[in-house]
């Protein structure tokens, strides 16, 4: 009964994003040993710099998408996830960005229609784990391929609440798996009434802070 009405929960959450624009992502394409979503980043960067793309092609031949994956996840772990957003990566010379910021005016629409060509992804229980190979955590949020969420869910209606995903967090997840260590930069702790975030997991340590903004948004009077 708690895991159908948690995945409905769960279900309805990825809907709504979806609805705004979001895609629906596989969580069988995500890698574990990188702690990225190789298909997803190549999606982007074929669709937004084909030039660049078709270059480094030529360059690594056959094995492209998995040797440009792994320079990428190399740089996340050096650099961390928002500098490689921001800067992208070289790879044999070429320079490859990793998301398009919204541009301050709409004098060039080249730079628009590059912003919405960013994928905003949302992934259902992503198996993410390289030292426990059944966890997983409920939604993951990607830009681009890039893990930069997660999200545990409870329900009040299947006997649990936000202090649960709290401490799924705390005591069920290991702070030195990739994703958690190097990759997403915030995590939500969520129930039916109320979210949670950390940016760090630490075990019995990991502190959360509230983030709720209400059903009318922030600043706003809502339930």
């Amino acid at each position: 009964m708690r895991a159908n009405v948690e995945s409905t929960f769960e279900a309805s959450i990825a809907e709504h994003l979806t609805q705004q624009g979001w895609h629906q992502g596989d969580p069988r394409e995500y890698s574990r040993p990188l702690g990225l979503c190789p298909a997803e980043l190549v999606r982007f960067v074929e669709s937004t710099q084909p030039k660049e793309w078709a270059k480094l092609s030529g360059l690594h031949g056959p094995q492209v998408v998995e040797k440009f994956a792994k320079r990428v996840a190399a740089e996340v772990t050096a650099r961390g996830t928002v500098d490689v957003l921001r800067r992208g990566v070289k790879d044999l010379g070429v320079t490859i960005r990793l998301a398009f910021f919204a541009p301050a005016h709409d004098l060039t629409p080249e730079l628009r229609e590059l912003f919405e060509a960013n994928r905003l992804t949302v992934t259902r229980q992503v198996h993410h784990s390289e030292s426990n190979r059944l966890d997983s955590v409920d939604l993951m949020l990607f830009i681009n391929g890039l893990p930069v969420a997660t999200a545990e869910l409870k329900t009040q209606t299947a006997g649990q609440s936000i202090a649960d995903a709290k401490a799924q967090y705390r005591h069920d997840r290991n702070p030195k798996d990739l994703v958690f260590a190097h990759r997403a930069v915030v995590h939500f702790a969520v129930d039916q009434d109320a979210v949670a975030m950390t940016t760090r997991l630490a075990g019995e340590d990991t502190v959360f802070l509230p983030f709720n903004q209400g059903s009318n948004g922030p600043g706003n009077d809502g339930g």
